[in-house]
């Protein structure tokens, strides 16, 4: 009798053990997984470079926009060169836009590489000009006696060939541009992207830019040519002719192509620009 009430105790007393070394080991599953709702969040930090990259587009950030006069210039005609274009993404401020061949080689990459400078990146819409075929803007170029069906499909084309574009403008176009009905379904994919048509205004009678207002997205006007004449003192003076367009209309557009004339003298007028009261801005926020 005795022994078996030995062997019981025995019993008990393991029990009692294992109850107690279950409730020990199991006890921070059970915090972990019912307390869980009661604990922060794991913080996962950016990549160390994430804070210093100035990447997100221009167009993108909610700047307030300055008072007084402003200009904006955007730079054409990127993307053939790579090394020359890689350069003038490094040397020009980010405030001005850099518009890139929807068809060149390097152009996916260098409109990258200038969003990763902070610059705006833009691209050219191949439109047809008045001396077409013999003269021409490219592949995938618009034409007044294509559908607009096709039209529009070449103008998807070109938003694809970069990423993230703010805008397009029109390159040559002569003849096109000049055309409301042909201009209809382009208006329409601007609008449905949501970037700016900057109307290089090739020729005079041009209704690009108010044919997209009308449409509901956004247009812009070129004021100047900045380097028809590539040489150093008429790019000087069509400089200062825009910024006294700024000062007289509250803002003005020039376009610039990637000269190497051009490029040397943007960034020191840019600099010297603040002296005359006129505040350069990216492209877009010109445009209504």
């Amino acid at each position: 009798m005795a022994l078996r009430i030995l062997k019981g105790l025995g019993l008990i007393i393991v029990f009692v053990g294992l109850t107690a070394l279950f409730s020990v080991v199991l006890r921070p599953l059970a915090l972990d997984g019912g307390q869980t709702g009661n604990m922060p969040a794991p913080v996962v930090e950016s990549p160390a470079h994430a804070t210093a990259n100035p990447a997100a587009n221009p167009a993108e950030r909610q700047e307030a926009q300055p008072g007084g006069p402003k200009v904006a210039i955007l730079v054409t005609e990127l993307g053939t060169d790579a090394a020359f274009a890689a350069a003038a993404i490094e040397k020009l401020p980010p405030v001005f836009g850099l518009a890139f061949l929807p068809a060149g080689e390097s152009s996916r990459l260098l409109a990258k590489r200038a969003r990763l400078y902070g610059h705006e990146v833009w691209v050219g819409l191949p439109m047809q000009p008045r001396g077409w075929p013999k003269v021409s803007p490219g592949p995938n170029t618009l034409l007044l006696a294509d559908p607009a069906g096709a039209n529009a499909q070449r103008a998807e084309w070109v938003l694809g060939q970069v990423d993230r574009p703010v805008g397009v403008y029109t390159m040559m176009g002569s003849a096109f541009t000049a055309d409301a009905a042909a201009m209809a379904p382009v208006a329409d994919v601007v609008r449905q992207h949501g970037v700016v048509l900057l109307d290089a205004r090739s020729v005079g009678n041009s209704v690009a830019a108010r044919v997209v207002t009308e449409a509901g997205g956004r247009a812009l006007t070129n004021d100047m040519f900045i380097d028809n004449d590539p040489n150093p003192a008429a790019i000087a003076a069509a400089l200062d002719r825009l910024a006294a367009r700024a000062q007289m209309h509250g803002q003005a557009v020039g376009i610039a192509r990637a000269l190497p004339a051009t490029l040397q003298q943007l960034p020191q007028w840019a600099e010297q620009l603040d002296n005359t009261g006129v505040t350069l801005v990216p492209p877009s926020r010109l445009a209504p």
